[in-house]
């Protein structure tokens, strides 16, 4: 169902937890999402259709006392047309926006996560299925990625490929293909393999 937060668990390392949810609007969802952090001993979390423009607080998005937040605002969104990232970090992790590794018209945001020894780059993804140059944006960004970062990389979102068949790597159509050859290319892999979405 549309309007049902589903949220994606994940470790990042063996220390920190992140979440991911596409959550269709916050302004609806506030203490949904909440709820889901604090009972989830959240300690990143990455959204996609937010829909939040300023009128949004980041108060709404997460306790600003336990969590930094990080917003990507479409220009101009509305419930309609989707859109909107955010990642909130928990305050005792060393975060920062990684903005360099960003691209035009892409809508993508990455995160630096700093913990001990480990550095990671934490980003989320929201590639509209009408989207057709998303992918090969997408790859501009990763090739900014400088490679000690590359190998601790973890991104999230919607990426709109229901035809990928991630058992041999394969896909129907040229957009997805692309994903595909992004995919194997930086050496990623896809942790989530089947539908996480089912629409009527």
């Amino acid at each position: 169902m549309a309007n049902n937060l589903a949220m994606a668990d994940g470790k990042l390392g063996k220390r920190l937890i992140l979440r991911y949810a596409n959550l269709n609007g916050i302004k609806s969802k506030t203490e949904e999402v909440k709820a889901c952090t604090e009972r989830g001993k959240v300690d990143i979390a990455a959204f996609v259709e937010t829909m939040a423009d300023d009128t949004v607080t980041d108060g709404l998005i997460a306790d600003l006392q336990k969590y930094n937040v990080y917003r990507k605002d479409r220009a101009g969104c509305r419930k309609e047309s989707g859109g909107g990232l955010a990642i909130i970090a928990k305050k005792d992790l060393h975060t920062l926006r990684a903005a360099d590794y960003g691209v035009e018209g892409l809508e993508l945001m990455w995160v630096k996560v700093v913990r001990m020894s480990m550095i990671a780059l934490v980003g989320v993804l929201y590639a509209p299925g009408y989207d057709m140059k998303v992918f090969g944006k997408r790859r501009v960004s990763l090739a900014k990625i400088p490679p000690h970062l590359q190998r601790n990389l973890i991104l999230v979102g919607d990426f709109n490929c229901a035809d990928i068949d991630w058992e041999d790597m394969s896909a129907k159509k040229p957009r997805t293909r692309e994903l595909v050859s992004i995919t194997k290319e930086f050496g990623l892999f896809q942790k989530v393999r089947g539908i996480t979405k089912q629409r009527k």
